[in-house]
């Protein structure tokens, strides 16, 4: 009996990464599972365990299912964040706020893990502007340097002293 359980448990450990991760299905029926970092309209990045990052043709991808949350750009102007399917060329994500809202799987322009978007927004940020700081002619305190005058003897000098 406690085999059985041990077993159980092992079994149950093991399915539920697989569960909890990212998977695309290509049309070659070949299937990937890992964490989906990031697509383009052109190709599609997905973080697999054993392999690292691999990057896909966006053409190729038949099917996505995600279980944590994306963010979706697309050609229209729209942006959702939710977990993204998709089914006959059309892509669905189910977002928190807005329900399930769908789109044409070509009208996808980006789309990126929300660690991944973080880093993205981090890089267009200029260093002077990051964690509240900003560029000198943005701050308002007042700096004062006191600088004792550094006297220099010039051989001009030495020569009318003598």
């Amino acid at each position: 009996m406690l085999k059985v359980g041990l077993l159980a448990f092992i079994s149950v450990l093991t399915f539920s990464s697989v569960l909890l991760a990212d998977q695309i299905t290509l049309k070659n029926r070949g299937r990937l599972t890992g964490t989906i970092v990031k697509s383009d309209d052109k190709t599609l990045v997905i973080k697999t365990e054993f392999a690292g990052d691999v990057t896909v043709q966006w053409p190729a991808v038949q099917e996505i299912k995600s279980s944590e949350p994306l963010h979706v750009d697309l050609k229209n102007g729209q942006s959702a964040v939710g977990a993204v399917t998709t089914s006959d060329d059309k892509i669905a994500v189910a977002t928190a706020d807005k329900g399930v809202v769908t789109a044409p799987k070509e009208g996808v322009v980006d789309m990126r893990s929300a660690s991944e978007r973080r880093l993205t927004k981090d890089r267009n940020i200029p260093d002077s502007l990051k964690d509240g700081r900003a560029a000198g002619m943005w701050d308002s305190r007042l700096r004062l340097a006191i600088a004792k005058p550094k006297i220099s003897r010039s051989p001009l000098l030495e020569i009318a002293r003598r």
